[in-house]
């Protein structure tokens, strides 16, 4: 599981406001039904998921007892991507393991070198 977060860099009675709307089911049924996003809010519909793989995910998220945050959260943005990437190549085509470590080990030496 990944996660988007929120922070207030000026504290004030709108921002405040802002940030609790953007919980609620009503704001998290925007996000969804765009597609490519999960809701962790109990209250937004299932029927707000734009396909059936989406209301599946959602469903499994809602009713775990834990949830998880993957190691990619906290990667670098490039190794971030360059890990998604190579989770795809791989379930792609499995053969080809040694090229997309390889091609992790290139972007992690740029990565967090900074």
């Amino acid at each position: 599981m990944a996660g988007d977060s929120w922070g207030l860099f000026h504290d004030s009675a709108a921002a405040r406001k802002l940030l609790q709307y953007l919980t609620t089911a009503e704001a998290q049924a925007i996000w969804v039904k765009a597609g490519g996003k999960l809701s962790p809010n109990k209250q937004t519909p299932l029927d707000d998921y734009p396909d059936p793989l989406s209301k599946e995910s959602a469903q499994l998220l809602v009713s775990t007892q834990i949830a998880k945050y993957d190691a990619t959260d906290n990667m670098p943005a490039d190794m971030r991507t360059a890990a998604w990437q190579a989770v795809l190549k791989f379930v792609q085509n499995q053969n080809n393991l040694d090229t997309i470590l390889a091609n992790l080990d290139k972007v992690q030496a740029t990565a967090y070198s900074s």
